[in-house]
């Protein structure tokens, strides 16, 4: 004998209409994710100030002889100016950069800090292994390590700064 057939009911409840798939808040949650994204994106990419930069380049010498290795750095006097380094090369010359490769140094003054020790003598073994049996030495006076003790203050124009140092 075949069953009632209850003429309101759904034929069979475990099945929804395609119009109820979809949560009430999910165009809620859609068109809120979309508003944040607006405003997100464009807020991406670079960001802070822009400073005047001014291309840095010079030579390093010691006792009258080129450094051939190291770094030189301008410590910004200012908090909310960059600060810039180099990387001394084997003739002794070097060229600022602060956040890409020879961009140089934001307008400004400059306590300067220079190290003759490669910056590749701080590389360690790996993890575990023994520590490095040799001793970092400088061949420049430690006072020049510091920028509050190396006497070193370099002013930086627009444009191109040539600055070269003579350490005694």
């Amino acid at each position: 004998m075949a069953a009632a057939v209850n003429p309101g009911a759904a034929p069979h409840p475990e099945i929804l209409p395609l119009t109820s798939l979809r949560p009430a808040g999910t165009r809620f949650f859609l068109s809120c994710s979309t508003a944040i994204v607006c405003l997100i994106v464009p807020a991406c990419g670079e960001s802070g100030p822009k400073f005047t930069m001014g291309t840095v380049s010079g030579k390093v010498t010691y006792e009258g002889k080129p450094l051939t290795s190291g770094t030189v750095s301008f410590v910004s006097t200012n908090n909310n100016r960059p600060n810039a380094n180099g990387t001394i090369s084997p003739d002794g010359t070097f060229t600022l950069h602060t956040q890409n490769i020879g961009d140089g140094a934001a307008v400004g003054d400059y306590d300067v800090m220079i190290s003759s020790v490669d910056p590749k003598e701080y590389n360690t073994k790996l993890p575990g292994t023994a520590p490095r049996e040799k001793k970092i030495k400088s061949t420049v006076p430690k006072k020049y390590d510091d920028p509050k003790t190396s006497g070193l203050k370099e002013t930086v124009k627009s444009g191109t700064n040539t600055i070269n140092f003579d350490l005694k």
